[in-house]
């Protein structure tokens, strides 16, 4: 078993750490290069961004089988 978003204070589990720390640090960041450039709205070309996951180890996996 694994979880797709591990939060801390989650009973232990495998699974992904989505990281909301670093996602929300990179939307204030593309926040903060608007109003400095006194855009407002939509952007004219808007981009993605993504932030890998990180994988967490924990109780819910099995061994390996040989």
């Amino acid at each position: 078993f694994i979880c797709l978003n591990c939060l801390p204070g989650d009973p232990p589990c495998a699974g992904q750490d989505l990281r909301p720390a670093a996602v929300a640090a990179a939307a204030v960041d593309l926040l903060l290069a608007q109003i400095r450039h006194n855009e407002r709205g939509p952007p004219a070309n808007p981009t993605n961004t993504a932030l890998s996951a990180r994988w967490v180890e924990g109780p819910t996996l099995r061994g390996r089988v040989s």
